[in-house]
């Protein structure tokens, strides 16, 4: 079944189309466009507004389209993981998206202009031609004075079809009205194909990190199974073939039995070091630091390779499930990393705090300021780290610095976590 627009209903016999929800609300839709057009005259008389109120007047129209039957309009701006409006504004600025909306808040304000005055003139026409002869024949029927003269009960012969000729000549225009602002909305603020593609090519990047991080665990894992594990194995192996010999052409002498208990003791303690071998190879999985102290502990680690002056405060203690810890041990590596290379920062400081709602880890340094999350994919790939725990992330990175990171994880996404 074809789904019902205004699109569609405009088809439809007058009659029809006069008994439907679409004319009325085309003219909801036109109403409110012209309801904002006194504050997006005020944002373009003060320029510097414009793209503030093409943004918020954008994210009404996206969703006002469905009034008219469209499908809601897909958001197109990415939003910068800035905590500092500043920051947040450059970072719009320099996004595509932003100039669309305000190109559309300036033909949205022209539309809205010009069907005021297209509606006010349809409206006139209506009150005169409909309406005035009937308020006239009224006041014949009470006999009240008349300014222009005698009315007779003649007059509605032609004042009632003028009036629905009036009253439907409006609502079909205001219905032409809203069905071009509509398709200019959706034309501008949609999505770009480019858009998309970059989106496809962030998904892809990070695909591509957590493949390459799985591969280079595996590589880790198979080195340390066959240099651990495989090894021992192999030479409990050789000593039970050499048990088996011994024991076939054993004569009952005490020095047999002495040998053959001595290769048993070989064989049980090969045994237990392959064991042992397999458990360091399963911890491998997780850094060991991380496993056995903690995260704050397995911070501190890798602070001590950088050259900087870093400091770490935590309680010891406090511990997260499996893959908490570990995206968080993920994002606090890759932002050292940043730091060591873009930021020329002597100092950095990380806090790493739990309580019952929420675990937060915040890294600051001294450094030069300005990072851009739209320029490689280091910050793109933090914040989807923390999104996959339903955690937050927020930068503030001003140009002259500080910088200032901060990722919270819910309590309830941290317990439901799961190991990489």
């Amino acid at each position: 079944m074809t789904r019902m627009s205004l699109a569609s209903a405009i088809r439809l016999t007058p009659w029809r189309f006069l008994l439907s929800r679409w004319p009325y609300s085309a003219a909801l839709y036109v109403g409110v466009c012209i309801l904002l057009a006194p504050i997006s005259v005020a944002a373009v008389s003060t320029v510097f507004l414009i793209p503030l109120w093409g943004a918020v007047l954008a994210h009404i129209d996206r969703r006002t389209v469905t009034l008219l039957g469209r499908e809601r309009i897909q958001e197109a701006r990415v939003r910068a993981p800035f905590e500092r409006f500043g920051d947040r504004v450059r970072a719009q600025l320099a996004e595509p998206i932003t100039w669309r909306e305000s190109g559309y808040e300036l033909i949205h304000l022209v539309i809205a202009i010009a069907a005021f005055g297209l509606l006010s003139l349809a409206w006139t026409f209506f009150a005169t031609g409909g309406l005035v002869p009937v308020i006239l024949f009224v006041n014949a029927v009470n006999d009240a004075p008349s300014p222009l003269g005698e009315v007779t009960s003649g007059s509605l012969v032609w004042a009632i079809p003028l009036a629905l000729l009036s009253l439907l000549l409006v609502l079909y225009a205001t219905s032409g009205i809203a069905l071009g602002l509509s398709s200019i909305a959706a034309k501008m603020l949609s999505p770009r194909p480019e858009a998309l593609q970059r989106q496809v090519a962030q998904l892809a990047r990070s695909n591509a990190l957590i493949q390459d991080e799985f591969d280079t665990r595996l590589r880790d894992l198979e080195r340390q199974i066959h240099d651990g594990a495989q090894i021992r194995l192999s030479t409990a192996a050789l000593h039970l073939g050499l048990l088996e010999h011994r024991l076939q052409s054993a004569r009952g002498t005490q020095d047999d039995a002495d040998e053959c208990l001595a290769i048993l003791e070989t064989v049980r303690s090969e045994n237990e070091m392959s064991m042992d071998a397999l458990r360091d190879s399963m911890k491998s999985l997780r850094p060991r630091t991380l496993q056995e102290s903690g995260l704050v502990s397995a911070i501190r680690e890798v602070s001590r390779t950088l050259p900087m002056s870093i400091r770490v405060e935590g309680a010891e203690g406090l511990r997260l499930p499996v893959g908490a810890e570990y995206s968080l041990l993920q994002i606090a590596k890759e932002a050292l990393n940043n730091i060591a290379k873009h930021a020329n920062a002597s100092e950095v400081d990380i806090e790493f705090s739990v309580t019952a709602s929420q675990s937060e880890l915040v890294i600051s340094d001294n450094g030069k300021g300005g990072a851009n999350p739209f320029v490689g994919t280091g910050i793109i790939g933090m914040q989807e780290r923390a999104q996959l725990l339903d955690g937050s992330f927020s930068l503030s990175s001003p140009p002259g610095g500080p910088t200032r990171l901060t990722v919270r994880v819910p309590s309830s996404a941290a317990n439901d976590s799961k190991g990489p």
